[in-house]
């Protein structure tokens, strides 16, 4: 018998704007994802905070643009202009997920409410209570911002989920240095915007 085709999904929320987070979270998401391979990199929410600066500079921008710095398939953008939509499309490859907008990407449909996928399995990127799958739509359970959770699951006739994990990450977890560069280049760029007083 040949075993059904599974996928995991690696999942953050509640970031806050914590560019500094950056670097050890990807430290830990390798580490997850050469464990749980294939796996996809998702963003629940909350990445960017309006009080932070960096995130007022650039209308939320600059923590989607790292989310796709980190190799992130798919993030929940939702409130994000349609001017900063825009502007992300053309720089980066991040499935920017809203109110209005889904995005496909292999078996999966990322949504904010439960939609109709064609034969694909519905993910809300809207935190939930609990990590459930109904066969055609997959809510997840919300962490925090030193948390990263881990679905993976089974393509059969329904799809399940084989396992459900939430790691934290270690208090003292190195730094990538290539994460560290993008870091500050994306406050640079924040600081240019904050100089223009635009966005």
């Amino acid at each position: 018998m040949v075993d059904s085709p599974t996928l995991s999904l690696l999942y953050t929320a509640n970031l806050g704007g914590q560019l500094a987070a950056l670097p050890p979270l990807y430290t830990q998401l390798k580490a997850l994802r050469a464990l749980f391979a294939p796996a996809l990199l998702l963003d629940l929410g909350g990445a960017c905070a309006p009080e932070v600066w960096h995130c007022a500079a650039t209308e939320g921008r600059s923590m989607l643009v790292a989310l796709d710095g980190l190799g992130y398939t798919a993030a929940n953008a939702a409130g994000l202009s349609p001017a900063s939509r825009a502007k992300l499309i053309e720089q980066t490859a991040l499935g920017l997920v809203g109110d209005s907008h889904t995005y496909i990407h292999g078996a999966c449909l990322f949504a904010l409410t439960p939609t109709v996928g064609d034969g694909h399995l519905c993910v809300l990127l809207t935190p939930s209570v609990q990590t459930q799958c109904d066969g055609h739509t997959l809510w997840l359970e919300t962490v925090s911002s030193g948390q990263i959770g881990v679905v993976t699951l089974v393509f059969g006739a329904e799809v399940s989920i084989q396992s459900r994990e939430i790691h934290s990450i270690p208090l003292h977890t190195p730094p990538d240095p290539t994460i560290a560069g993008m870091v500050d280049f994306i406050e640079a760029e924040a600081r240019f915007y904050q100089r223009k007083g635009q966005s």
